[in-house]
């Protein structure tokens, strides 16, 4: 787990202050060229768009192997421009209002990073080949303006949940098309085990059946019945299966303190919303705004979560080491580029296994 320093900085979780969600206001375009999910023998299933666990076969099976038992987590980093060359920093809050601000103003696609899971099973004696793909995004762009505008709820906007939405697999599979052909998102596969497998199916139905897509936010748990943000929805397949090991949380994840009041006064607000209700923080004492993160000691709120920027370059590195020493197995989709794990003897967790999937706060 990291806690952010002055060095920390350019990780982008789904639900971040001053942007809507996932998708953002700028969709990506739909590929000019085949989709490269289809190109070979082992990616032929065709695009079908249901949010259910299909019959079709695996989109993505691993290395030609047409009966492999998959999860991937697409990982879409935030972008940067010549004008703001980090994409997103997370360095002080200031800096995050400030950049996002940029991001948002320029109408970057996939502004603000992006988290897609897809989970690949083989036909059985008695059941046939299924898969499913989605990610969590928010409904409305608006929902994210008029909290920070009209409700003023300030860096409460890190708390706050919107309506939220399951993205259809048509949506998924036309940002992983464009993105493999651009190189600008990586990947990890997990080889799992037939039971793993059908598990996280089953959990992808009861996600749905318990309605917790209908709410986003940054600090939802998705396992807590909260609601879910892109990379805590990615996230929680892997901790169902029992795939977070060490070095992803040390490497993905974000601890930050949200300080609740501008430093040098006396208790004006910086957090408003559910986190300080009576609060009202109009947006220039954001925009100006100078201070670090809240150290322990002081009043503030804790915020912890997995950021989809963190997520890729960390592939990257390692695929890239990996390449040279042999040590873990490297795959590419077009241009991007991932990591295959075989995964197939670890026994998942007591939810899953008994499909006790949600927990009580």
């Amino acid at each position: 787990m990291h806690t952010f320093t002055a060095r920390r900085s350019g990780w982008l979780v789904c639900s971040s202050l001053l942007l809507s969600g996932c998708v953002g206001d700028t969709q990506d375009p739909a590929p000019s060229s085949p989709d490269p999910l289809n190109e070979t023998p082992q990616n032929r299933a065709p695009a079908v768009t249901p949010t259910t666990p299909s019959t079709t076969p695996a989109v993505v099976p691993d290395n030609g192997e047409a009966d492999a038992n998959t999860l991937t987590l697409y990982a879409i980093p935030a972008p940067n421009s010549a004008s703001n060359p980090r994409g997103v920093n997370w360095d002080s809050p200031g800096d995050l209002v400030r950049t996002g601000l940029m991001n948002e103003a320029q109408g970057l696609s996939r502004a603000i990073g992006h988290v897609a899971v897809n989970v690949q099973c083989a036909e059985t004696s008695l059941l046939p080949a299924a898969h499913y793909m989605s990610g969590m995004t928010n409904v409305s762009q608006s929902e994210f303006k008029d909290l920070l505008l009209k409700d003023q709820v300030g860096l409460g906007m890190l708390f706050e949940n919107v309506r939220g939405e399951l993205e259809t697999e048509a949506r998924v599979r036309s940002t992983v098309s464009e993105r493999t052909a651009s190189g600008a998102m990586s990947f990890l596969r997990f080889q799992v085990s037939a039971e793993v497998c059908r598990g996280l199916l089953d959990y992808a139905e009861a996600f749905k059946r318990a309605g917790v897509y209908k709410k986003y936010g940054l600090a939802a748990r998705p396992l807590f019945k909260e609601g879910a943000g892109c990379s805590a929805y990615g996230l929680s397949y892997m901790q169902l299966a029992n795939l977070v090991e060490p070095r992803f949380t040390a490497a993905w994840s974000f601890d930050v303190r949200v300080p609740k009041w501008l430093a040098g006064t006396t208790r004006t607000p910086l957090v408003g919303g559910v986190m300080n209700p009576s609060a009202k923080v109009p947006v220039a004492r954001l925009t100006s705004l100078s201070q670090p993160w809240a150290t322990a000691i002081e009043d503030g709120y804790n915020l912890f979560g997995w950021d989809p920027t963190l997520m890729h370059n960390w592939i990257l590195k390692r695929s890239e080491a990996a390449r040279v020493d042999g040590s873990e197995k490297v795959d590419t989709l077009g241009k991007a580029q991932g990591l295959v794990l075989d995964r197939r003897t670890v026994v998942p967790s007591d939810a899953l296994i008994n499909k006790a999937y949600f927990q009580m706060p």
